[in-house]
């Protein structure tokens, strides 16, 4: 699956086995050990920072071994007619209240 030909990864499931539509968290992953290459992350939880650990849903939140992890907010991946999956952009703020209603996001 790709989003704008970068591939798309399920962080929940690393070999794509179980991703299915559904509404997910979105991440830009840099590996710099690799050049900088660049995927996405789906995760059904969302990203938090590596220090504070706190809940991230847009901008950066830390980098270990060389690898950068950014939220981009969610998205929500649904089948077409053709039953292929599709990727469109979803209320981060929304998904968050539906899967951690007691979470407040700092500041």
């Amino acid at each position: 699956m790709r989003i704008n030909k970068i591939e798309v990864r399920d962080s929940d499931s690393p070999w794509n086995e179980n991703l299915a539509p559904g509404r997910y968290f979105l991440a830009l992953v840099c590996d710099e050990n690799r050049g900088c290459a660049e995927h996405y992350n789906l995760s059904t939880r969302p990203f938090r920072t590596n220090r504070s650990h706190e809940v991230k849903l847009q901008g950066w939140c830390g980098t270990t071994n060389n690898v950068s992890v950014t939220a981009r907010g969610a998205v929500e991946v649904y089948q077409d007619k053709a039953e292929r999956l599709r990727v469109r952009h979803f209320d981060a703020q929304a998904l968050l209240d539906e899967v951690s209603p007691d979470n407040e996001l700092a500041e």
